[in-house]
């Protein structure tokens, strides 16, 4: 936030500290007081379709349906499957929890059901100890933990999310807290991020509807 509205607002702010001492000042005090709350008000108004960094953390069920673009990200993930594909050839997997880890460019996908669809054309994988290069990965699992950088997507649809979200305006930062609220998220870039049954999105956006 520029410092100049920073030092009037300081300054209008005493003045109306001072005019309260009277009855008279401090009706007039009050009428100054709406409109010194609508000029705070608009200095922390985001302009839409300017670029601003925010952090959202979410209950996981908000994000059931939502698929992700990667472009050429780094994708960690660990869970339970039955089977991979993973240059053409097929892969059993075991019953335990696994690790995978890749770079490339693909698809991401949160099932309804809450599994994940990756569908990455991997530059590196390791998976099981392997390790390998220039490699198709198909895989759907029941996810317990992933980490997405550089994801993107257009509009981001969320309902039902119950969470905070943190954004940063200029020099400010603004905290809110919603519960089951429907949330659109314009022009995502960033990470998105599994743990502890909550997903977080870090990044920027040019707008945040719904809060």
């Amino acid at each position: 936030m520029n410092w100049k509205i920073l030092v009037a607002v300081a300054v209008i702010l005493g003045t109306l500290g001072l005019l309260s001492l009277t009855e008279q000042g401090r009706q007039y005090a009050i009428f100054l007081g709406k409109g010194v709350g609508g000029l705070i008000g608009s200095v922390l108004k985001f302009s839409p379709g300017k670029t601003f960094n925010f952090d959202l953390t979410a209950n996981k069920e908000a994000f059931y349906g939502q698929e992700f673009p990667l472009p050429d990200s780094i994708v960690s993930i660990s869970g339970y499957g039955s089977e991979a594909k993973i240059g053409g050839k097929v892969w059993n997997l075991s019953s335990e929890k696994f690790e995978m880890e890749m770079t490339g460019s693909g698809d991401f996908a949160l099932t309804a059901d809450g599994k994940v669809s990756l569908n990455v054309d991997a530059k590196t994988f390791s998976f099981d100890g392997k390790k390998t290069t220039d490699v198709k990965v198909e895989v759907e699992l029941v996810p317990a933990e992933f980490s997405l950088t550089n994801a993107r997507k257009d509009v981001v649809n969320i309902t039902s999310a119950s969470g905070t979200l943190i954004k940063s305006i200029g020099e400010s930062v603004v905290t809110s807290t919603f519960t089951k609220a429907s949330l659109q998220i314009d022009e995502f870039s960033g990470l998105v991020e599994l743990k502890n049954q909550t997903i977080k999105l870090v990044g920027t956006a040019t707008d945040i509807k719904g809060i």
